[in-house]
């Protein structure tokens, strides 16, 4: 069976449900130690931030609902803000601190304008929107690139259709090819309202009729 943990609330609460530790006190995790550090006693706060991350435990009741997750943890920007009276004993020690020493800030000021949080979530956005700018950046360069390959390859086609020595070609092709690459060169560009001339017209319907008599003869040799 395991031990039972000794530790408890700092605020004397029944433990029904999970006690969470302090944030470590380190960099990048410093000022959220620091809010969480401002609802404790003077003394409890002069032992040392060592003492308080190993010994000093809050509970769930002491958040915010927002700030509690369904796997019982806390969010990262999670700041203790409810049921902050301290117990009897611990209200004595505070009193008689405060009277020694000079009134300090209220440590409610702390966490009325979560930073940490503002902080974070600003950095990520920042981050997730640089990662998308750079992405955007990489694809109108490869458009660019692909539209210059293409406009060079338009040119020289343009100039190898328009040189004598591919007219020549055509001329000595046979009659149905030399009638389909005229097409393809003489529609390059879409008009409005084509006007297609008797052999262009006869030329496809030619073809279909060869694939439909070709489809069957293979029907009969099927059967």
């Amino acid at each position: 069976m395991p031990k039972q943990t000794k530790l408890k609330c700092y605020f004397g609460c029944i433990v029904d449900g999970p006690l969470h530790r302090f944030p470590k006190w380190q960099y990048s995790h410093e000022e959220r130690f620091n809010s969480w550090k401002a609802v404790l006693s003077s003394e409890t706060q002069g032992n040392g931030n060592a003492y308080i991350y190993n010994n000093v435990r809050i509970c769930y009741k002491h958040f915010e609902n927002y700030y509690q997750l369904p796997s019982h943890q806390l969010t990262r920007n999670a700041v203790p803000t409810l049921n902050l009276d301290l117990p009897e004993n611990l209200q004595r020690q505070a009193i008689f601190t405060t009277t020694a020493t000079p009134p300090t800030k209220n440590p409610m000021d702390s966490f009325a304008h979560p930073s940490t949080s503002s902080t974070y979530h600003s950095r990520q956005a920042i981050s997730g929107f640089n990662k998308k700018i750079n992405l955007l950046k990489q694809t109108i360069i490869r458009l660019r690139n692909k539209c210059k390959t293409q406009s060079m390859k338009i040119k020289m086609a343009s100039k190898v259709s328009k040189s004598k020595i591919f007219l020549e070609m055509v001329e000595q092709l046979p009659e149905p090819i030399k009638i389909f690459t005229n097409m393809q060169l003489k529609y390059l560009k879409k008009p409005r309202g084509r006007k297609y001339t008797l052999k262009e017209k006869i030329l496809p319907l030619t073809i279909l009729k060869q694939k439909s008599s070709s489809k069957a003869i293979n029907c009969k040799k099927a059967l």
